[in-house]
């Protein structure tokens, strides 16, 4: 069985066309994965003489400063869990995908149906048609049982 690579990149940035009415910033994940880039806020903000932007994290060591860059290092955390958990399928994943278990969207109960129609949909721009065929086909034979 043939490994499927995949890259990933995490990143922390101030969004600077967002400065508050504090002269804060706000703080953003840029995520990285197979030349796929994808933003998403960390609800957090900071003034920018206050960051690093080498390090992507708060300058200081005050009580504070520790605080936001400890949850700065569990959001990294998730992140890579969340890609860990897909890379363990051993497939070409899709930002998205990683997009939807890191906002907590990932629905964990699975109907047969939803599966089915999940993998057609995330699957269809990847393999061949006559692949997709015999999927589209065992969906429609399936639905049939199911509704019978």
């Amino acid at each position: 069985m043939k490994t499927v690579k995949n890259t990933l990149a995490i990143n922390f940035y101030l969004y600077k066309g967002r400065v508050n009415k504090d002269g804060k910033s706000p703080i953003v994940a840029r995520i990285t994965l197979n030349s796929k880039r994808l933003q998403i806020s960390t609800g957090k903000v900071i003034e920018e003489s206050r960051w690093n932007n080498l390090k992507g994290i708060a300058k200081g060591t005050n009580h504070e400063v520790a605080r936001l860059n400890r949850f700065l290092s569990n959001f990294h955390a998730k992140i890579s869990e969340a890609y860990e958990r897909l890379n363990l399928q051993n497939k070409r994943m899709s930002i998205q995908d990683l997009k939807v278990i890191i906002e907590g969207k990932f629905e964990g109960t699975w109907t047969v149906t939803k599966l089915i129609e999940y993998h057609n949909d995330s699957q269809g721009e990847l393999l061949e048609w006559g692949t997709m065929k015999n999927y589209m086909t065992t969906q429609k034979y399936l639905m049939a049982f199911i509704k019978n």
